[in-house]
């Protein structure tokens, strides 16, 4: 049987918290080997219940400010774990997980207190992308800016150890950065299923689907 490594939270910014907490979610050596599919949050941090898997749904939260196709309903957790629901300064994580090394999450970050010129946006976004690469021991395999709503973003891969990889496409509106990521083998982020994730993703008025 082939070994995950289990990748940990370090205090680095906020995005690499969050870029971090997914990769939490493959087994650790020894640990859950389970191929079957469902709805796997990551392992901690205040859950709500997900739905069943195959029922693609168009998942947009009130109040938060995205939408996305997610593969079933996708389960909420915090970072940090132990956040209040109504910590507006807290990460929250909407993920679904085919099983626990294949996943697709949005993540909306505060940076509250941290103006971020329009300028400067994509120079944010190749910084987090390159901290998360170093902090991961992993390398930036792909980068391509796009733009959706009149936002400017980064879609780009970062190849793990163990021919793994992390997809992310990434806004900023309103103090918050948007991510959409999948986590999954270097196949899996660039299959069918993580293009429709992927490319679904937008950022919307709060309150508003």
């Amino acid at each position: 049987m082939k070994c995950h490594r289990r990748f940990h939270p370090l205090p680095q910014t906020v995005s690499i918290i969050v870029g971090m907490s997914l990769l939490a979610m493959i087994p650790a050596c020894g640990g859950p080997t389970t191929k079957s599919s469902g709805a796997v949050p990551p392992d901690s941090g205040p859950k709500t219940p997900a739905g069943a898997p195959g029922q693609w749904v168009s998942f947009a939260p009130e109040g938060v400010g995205f939408r996305a196709d997610f593969p079933a309903q996708p389960a909420l957790s915090f970072n940090p774990p132990d956040a209040p629901k109504d910590d507006k300064s807290a990460s929250r994580l909407y993920t679904y997980a085919w099983n626990p090394a294949y996943a697709f999450t949005v993540s909306t970050t505060s940076l509250a207190g941290r103006p971020l010129p329009a300028d400067k946006v994509l120079q944010y976004f190749q910084a987090m992308r390159d901290n998360i690469a170093v902090q991961l021991k992993g390398e930036v395999a792909q980068t391509t800016e796009v733009e959706r709503a009149g936002l400017k973003g980064l879609d780009y891969t970062i190849r793990l150890p163990e021919k793994r990889a992390m997809r992310t496409r990434v806004f900023f509106k309103d103090d918050r950065v948007y991510q959409a990521i999948v986590m999954g083998t270097e196949s899996e982020v660039v299959s069918a299923d993580a293009e429709r994730f992927i490319k679904s993703f937008e950022v919307v008025p709060t309150g508003k689907k």
